[in-house]
């Protein structure tokens, strides 16, 4: 009710409405915004010459078009600026007279030339005047040379998988008594973490280590269904980010509620941060006397080493073979960047600080959320091994309430809207201040993991004390029904600050930003506590189904791969897309078979071995120990 009432104010105190709209017939008067001419055909002939370019319109204060233009791209929350396109032009078919003359190996002169040749046509079209930014050009049988880099990633991952076969190999030919962890205590421990077999059993085995996380079972299917959905947000940039036919239709997105769902889907990444939180402090409470100062160090190594055997492959790939992979008018456009961007900044992303370092903004976009993970790890842990004595409840609360100022201090120090706003040009450029500045540091995201380590000290203490040691009671139950929806209603409740005019309030604005990541994660906690002390079966039941058991394990190396497999279907594509929703439908499902099945290898020859490996070098005379920060 109060997240009902709480969001009922948000919406009348959100900007007021004004919003300027076209017609079909009137925003067909605009130059088209994305063009690409037929690449194949074009580098086909021998002189072709293809070319990525933006051209910006303008014309004099009386010219009625541009008036009309300036007027639509102004509304920039729900339209793209149109003062500028982005076009791909065959320029030998274009403008084969004005470049007949010169030479096309001189960048000023085919400045210069095409220049006039974009000018006169859009004089003679529309009666704008235009200046291009040309971003590349591209010539027949353009190809990338093989240089050390991809010699050297090429031959350690054939060494990793030779590795991984001679460990199968000796594995099966071992007489293995396994023992009951299902281990092969009686051959060479470290080679037999390699073997495909035995990985292979342990993605398919149900966990049976520690039978007091049995609890937690329900967190399965939550995070391979929080791994679904943020795959369909990363495919809407195949049809958001730009070169589709048919950009008034994506437009209308933002008039339609549901689409709403994927555009305050940034805050979805809070949910794994109050599970870590609250897997964190559980963990370490079963085996508080393990823990000392003096094992800090190993157990962050231990945890940096798991988190970086799969990152290093999939960022060494990247920066090598990738780049081979895919051709098309756009490749250059949306990976190339993406490329250069990881071989200028690997070392920030395998030291977990990508989140800090300014220009840092396409590689690998996704795994700001590892850094800032592995961040409030290392805070957590340190909270509560300063707070063993006394004080831990406060200090975890002083982390909530930093959590909660921090994103406030921005809002009012830097302007922004209370949450992100995932407007077309926030696509179609993928710069956003409130995004480098607000949403990838780690202080801004510490209310739900404080949330998460209240909620793990709570469900230990309670177990530990029989509190919850109910059968069945109806009216936790009912309380569960009532949170879910409630939860989906907050992932909605970002919609008010997308409404044309005058920004929201300071205070709504201070106040939302301050308030949407503790109330999301109070519900999620509830559902939490549903699943771990069972207030109902339904909902329990299909969250704790054994089918999300390989998912779940597996969404580590699916989190990894799967924008390279997006960035893939952007840059070899050879024609405008199409923004409609049963095109992204499709395009989801293919990224996510294509992201799982990529995923299985990654999974058994590289993240479950290298994590293995160095639990055992690490770990080896004291097994237990490791336990506690799984």
């Amino acid at each position: 009710m109060l997240l009902i009432l709480w969001f009922t104010v948000l919406l009348l105190s959100s900007r007021d409405v004004f919003c300027y709209r076209l017609n079909e017939t009137e925003y067909a008067r605009m130059p088209p915004l994305f063009h690409l001419d037929q690449y194949d055909r074009c580098l086909s002939q021998e002189d072709g010459l293809y070319c990525i370019m933006s051209i910006s319109l303008r014309a004099n204060q009386k010219n009625e078009l541009m008036q009309m233009i300036e007027k639509y791209s102004a509304d920039e929350i729900i339209h793209y600026n149109h003062t500028y396109l982005d076009h791909g032009i065959c320029v030998t078919h274009r403008c084969k007279s004005f470049i007949s003359n010169i030479n096309k190996g001189n960048t000023k002169d085919l400045q210069s030339a095409l220049e006039r040749c974009i000018n006169e046509y859009y004089e003679k079209r529309y009666g704008l005047s235009t200046s291009i930014s040309i971003h590349y050009c591209k010539k027949p049988n353009e190809g990338l040379d093989i240089d050390i880099g991809d010699w050297i990633f090429g031959g350690s991952l054939l060494m990793l998988v030779t590795i991984n076969l001679v460990a199968t190999v000796y594995d099966l030919r071992l007489n293995r008594k396994l023992d009951k962890d299902g281990r092969n205590r009686t051959g060479n421990q470290l080679l037999l973490c390699f073997s495909i077999v035995r990985n292979w059993k342990q993605l398919i085995c149900p966990e049976t280590r520690d039978e007091r996380f049995e609890i937690f079972k329900g967190i399965n299917g939550l995070r391979s269904i929080l791994t679904f959905l943020m795959i369909f947000a990363h495919t809407m940039w195949l049809m958001a980010c730009g070169y589709i036919d048919n950009p008034l239709d994506f437009e209308k997105t933002y008039d339609n509620i549901l689409y709403h769902f994927i555009y305050n889907g940034m805050m979805l990444v809070q949910t794994y941060f109050l599970m870590s939180g609250c897997l964190l402090v559980f963990s370490l409470m079963l085996n508080p006397e393990t823990i000392s100062w003096g094992q800090l160090p190993l157990i962050l190594f231990y945890r940096w080493c798991r988190l970086t055997g799969s990152l290093a492959v999939t960022l060494g790939f990247i920066t090598t073979w990738y780049r081979h992979f895919g051709y098309g008018p756009l490749w250059d456009y949306h990976v190339t960047p993406i490329i250069e961007n990881c071989r200028q900044y690997w070392w920030s992303h395998i030291l977990f600080i990508n989140n800090y370092v300014e220009g840092n903004k396409g590689c690998a976009i996704q795994t700001w959320h590892l850094a800032v993970e592995l961040q409030l790890f290392v805070i957590g842990l340190v909270v509560l091994m300063l707070t063993r004595a006394r004080g831990r409840k406060l200090a975890i609360f002083v982390m909530f309430l930093v959590g909660c100022v921090g994103p406030a201090l921005h809002v009012w120090i830097q302007d922004y809207d209370g949450v992100i706003i995932m407007q077309p040009e926030f696509y179609r450029k993928f710069q956003s201040d409130m995004f480098s500045n607000v949403h990838i540091k780690f202080h801004n995201n510490i209310a739900c993991y404080a949330i998460g380590m209240i909620l793990g000290l709570f469900i230990y203490n309670a177990q530990k004390r029989r509190t919850f040691e109910i059968s069945k009671n109806e009216k936790l139950g009912y309380i569960t029904w009532a949170v879910i929806p409630l939860i989906i209603l907050w992932y909605f409740s970002g919609t008010v600050f997308y409404k044309e005019g005058e920004k929201a309030s300071m205070t709504s604005r201070l106040v939302y930003a301050a308030s949407h990541r503790a109330l999301l994660g109070a519900g999620l906690s509830y559902l939490i506590l549903s699943l771990v002390f069972k207030f109902e079966d339904i909902v329990r039941g299909f969250l704790e189904w054994s089918g999300w058991r390989v998912p779940s394990k597996l969404s580590y190396a699916v989190f990894l791969i799967h924008v390279s497999v997006v960035h893939y279907l952007q840059g070899t594509r050879h024609q405008l897309g199409h923004a409609a929703f049963f095109h992204v439908i499709i395009s989801h499902l293919g990224v996510v078979w294509a992201s799982y099945i990529l995923a299985l290898p990654m999974h058994i020859l590289v993240e479950v071995p290298i994590t293995a490996c160095f639990k055992f070098l690490l770990y080896e005379r004291n097994v237990n120990a490791v336990k506690k920060i799984e």
